[in-house]
């Protein structure tokens, strides 16, 4: 039980990080899309990017407050730039 509760307090920052950041995104999904869902395709895209935005932004936050080296979170980084970049070459094509 002690050894559980040691590594709550070493993660507490990290659990914070994630709830906060499920709780924005489900506000803001709710405020943009949610609310009125009688919308068109038209007026949905840019409120489904700005999902999009700030979907990116929680995930950088969160691979940001991992308990990871400096090098394994470069890495991260690198490959979610890689695979951010990937998807919007393939899909402007």
């Amino acid at each position: 039980m002690e050894a559980v509760a040691t590594l709550f307090k070493e993660q507490i920052g990290l659990i914070v990080t994630v709830a906060s950041c499920v709780i924005v995104v489900s506000f803001f999904r709710w405020f943009f899309l949610k609310r009125e869902s009688a919308l068109g395709a038209e007026k949905k895209l840019p409120r489904q990017l700005w999902m999009l935005l700030i979907t990116i932004v929680c995930v950088l936050i969160i691979i940001l407050a991992l308990p990871i080296k400096e090098a394994t979170r470069g890495q991260v980084l690198s490959l979610l730039g890689i695979v951010i970049t990937s998807i919007i070459a393939l899909s402007s094509t």
